[in-house]
C-alpha cells in the first residue's frame, strides 16, 4: 500500500508542476511561420472559404484546417493561446479518464484522474518535436489523438443513445480528414475491433453497428482528404526516386533518423510503467483477474513490442515514400502516445505479477524533475524578452508604416534586424550534435541543434519569402521587409 501511495503522490506532484509549466508557456506563445499565412486567409475568406481554398490549392486535411481556424479565432479575440492549451489539457485528460474508467471500473475515480492527467503530460513532454504542442498549425496532430480516444470510447461503451451516434459521426469525420499518415492507423484499429466483434458473436450488423458506422465515415473522410486537388500541388514540390534502390535508401535513412530522434525521448514514455504497475497491483488483488498472473511477462513484452514496431512502420513508411524523406517530426506526434500506452500496458502486467521496481521510482522521478527544472530555468525567463522583442519589432514597423504613408513613398524595401536568439542547448540537442558528428564526421557546416519551446522561424533575407509576405500582409505594411543578412 505504501508503494502505491508513493506513486500516486509523485504523479500528483508531476501533474501540478507540468500544468504550471505548460500554462506559463502558453501565456507567452505567439503565432509564427505558417500561422500568419492562415491568419490572412481566414481574415479574408472566413472559415469555410479558407478550408475550401487550401483543399483546392494546397492540401486535403480539411479537419486539420478547421481546428486551426478555431485556434486562430480564439487568438483574434483574446490575444493569447492560453484557452486552447487549457482545453487541450482538459480534453486529453478526460479522454484518458473515460477509457481507463471503462477498462478499470473498480479503481478510485480520483486516482484515475491523476493517472489520466499524468499519462497525457508525459505523452506531451515526450513529443519528437515539442514545439508541435504550441504551434497552432501543427497542434492538430495532438488534438486528433485526443479525438480518436473519444471516438473509441463512444464506440466501445456498452449503452448508446442518439447523441452518442451523432458524436461518433462527427468525430469520425474529423479524424477522417486529419492526416494521411494518421487516419489509416485509426482505420486499421477500428477494423481490428470489427473483426474482434465478428469472431466473438458472428452477428456483425447487430454487435458492431457503432464500429461499422465509424469505419465507414472515417474511410469516406479519408478518401475525401486523399483525393483533394491540392495534394498534387504540394507533392509536386518534392523530388522522388521510385526505383528499388532509391526507395530502399530513402526508407533506410527515414527509419534510422526516426530512431535517432526517438531514443532520447523514450525516457518520458517509460514513466508510464509506474502508473501501470499501480493499476496492475490493484487488479492483482481481484480474484477475477487472477488468471492473468499465469501469463508470462516476457511474452507480453515481446508481443506488445512487436505491435509497437508494426505501428512505427505503418507511421513512417507511407509518408516517407510520399515525400522521399522522413516526415516532419510533428507529423509523428501520435507515436509519443503509442509509446506511453505501450509502457503503461507492460506496467499493468508487471503490477499484476507483483513487480514493483521500487528502486527505480525515486531515481526516474529525480531525473525527471531535474530535466523539468532545467527547462524552467532556461525557458521561462526568456519568454518575456521573446514577447517583448516581437512587440518592439511590430511597433517600429507600424511607426515606419505611418511615416511612409505620410510621405507617399512606394516600392520601399525595409531591412530589419533579426530577433535575439533565445534557443539553447538542452540534453537532446547535445545528443543530436553528437550523433551528427558520428554519422557525418566530415560535414563542414554542422546543423548545430538548438531548442526553444515555441517555433519562431525568423523572417527571410528574401523579401519574396512567404513568411515575409504573410507578415507584411498581416501588419498591413505598405513596404516590403527583409532581414539583414548575417
Amino acid at each position: 500500500m505504501k508503494y502505491k501511495k508513493k506513486i500516486a503522490i509523485i504523479m500528483l506532484m508531476v501533474n501540478i508542476v507540468v500544468t504550471l509549466y505548460l500554462l506559463l508557456l502558453s501565456y507567452y506563445n505567439r503565432l509564427s511561420n505558417d500561422d500568419w499565412t492562415f491568419w490572412n486567409a481566414l481574415s479574408e475568406k472566413g472559415i469555410w472559404g479558407f478550408i475550401g481554398e487550401t483543399y483546392l490549392t494546397w492540401q486535403g486535411r480539411f479537419s486539420g484546417f478547421f481546428l486551426t481556424s478555431l485556434d486562430l479565432l480564439v487568438y483574434q479575440c483574446l490575444g493569447n493561446l492560453i484557452l486552447p492549451t487549457l482545453v487541450l489539457i482538459l480534453a486529453g485528460t478526460y479522454a484518458n479518464y473515460l477509457l481507463l474508467k471503462f477498462y478499470f471500473p473498480n479503481i478510485n475515480k480520483k486516482l484515475l484522474i491523476v493517472i489520466s492527467n499524468f499519462l497525457f503530460y508525459i505523452s506531451i513532454l515526450g513529443l519528437l518535436d515539442f514545439t508541435t504542442f504550441y504551434w497552432v498549425c501543427a497542434s492538430g496532430y495532438i488534438k486528433f489523438v485526443v479525438l480518436s480516444e473519444f471516438l473509441f470510447y463512444f464506440v466501445i461503451k456498452k449503452s448508446s443513445n442518439i447523441v452518442d451516434y451523432i458524436l461518433i459521426i462527427l468525430l469520425s469525420l474529423l479524424i477522417g480528414g486529419s492526416a494521411e499518415t494518421f487516419t489509416p492507423i485509426i482505420l486499421l484499429l477500428i477494423f481490428v475491433r470489427v473483426c474482434y466483434c465478428y469472431f466473438k458473436s458472428y452477428a456483425i450488423f447487430i454487435e458492431c453497428k457503432k464500429e461499422l458506422l465509424a469505419l465507414c465515415v472515417v474511410f469516406i473522410g479519408f478518401l475525401f482528404m486523399v483525393f483533394a486537388p491540392g495534394n498534387a500541388v504540394r507533392l509536386s514540390s518534392f523530388e522522388h526516386d521510385f526505383s528499388f534502390s532509391g526507395l530502399l535508401l530513402c526508407l533506410t535513412k527515414a527509419f534510422a533518423q526516426y530512431f535517432i530522434y526517438q531514443l532520447p525521448k523514450i525516457f518520458y514514455a517509460t514513466l508510464a510503467l509506474f502508473p501501470g504497475i499501480f493499476v496492475g497491483q490493484t487488479l492483482g488483488e481481484s480474484s477475477t483477474l487472477g488468471f492473468m498472473k499465469n501469463i508470462s511477462v516476457k511474452k507480453v513484452i515481446s508481443i506488445s513490442s512487436l505491435i509497437l514496431f508494426i505501428v512505427i512502420i505503418l507511421a513512417v513508411l507511407p509518408g516517407s515514400i510520399a515525400v522521399y524523406a522522413l516526415l516532419p517530426l510533428r507529423s509523428l506526434s501520435f507515436l509519443s502516445f503509442v509509446l506511453v500506452a505501450h509502457f503503461f500496458f507492460i506496467g499493468i502486467f508487471l503490477g499484476i505479477n507483483n513487480y514493483k521496481l521500487t528502486y527505480y521510482v525515486p531515481l526516474c522521478f529525480i531525473v525527471f524533475f531535474l530535466i523539468l527544472g532545467y527547462r524552467f530555468y532556461k525557458e521561462i525567463p526568456n519568454c518575456q524578452p521573446y514577447v517583448n522583442s516581437l512587440s518592439k519589432r511590430e511597433f517600429k514597423l507600424q511607426i515606419l508604416n505611418e511615416q511612409i504613408l505620410y510621405r507617399g513613398v512606394s516600392d520601399t524595401l525595409v531591412y530589419i534586424q533579426p530577433l535575439p536568439d533565445f534557443k539553447y542547448k538542452d540534453l537532446n540537442c547535445i545528443y543530436l550534435d553528437y550523433m551528427e558528428s558520428l554519422i557525418y564526421p566530415n560535414r563542414e557546416k554542422k546543423i548545430n541543434f538548438k531548442y526553444f519551446p515555441f517555433l519562431y522561424d525568423e523572417l527571410s533575407s528574401d523579401k519574396n519569402n512567404f513568411r515575409n509576405i504573410s507578415y507584411k500582409k498581416r501588419l498591413n505594411l505598405k513596404f516590403d521587409i527583409a532581414i539583414v543578412s548575417k
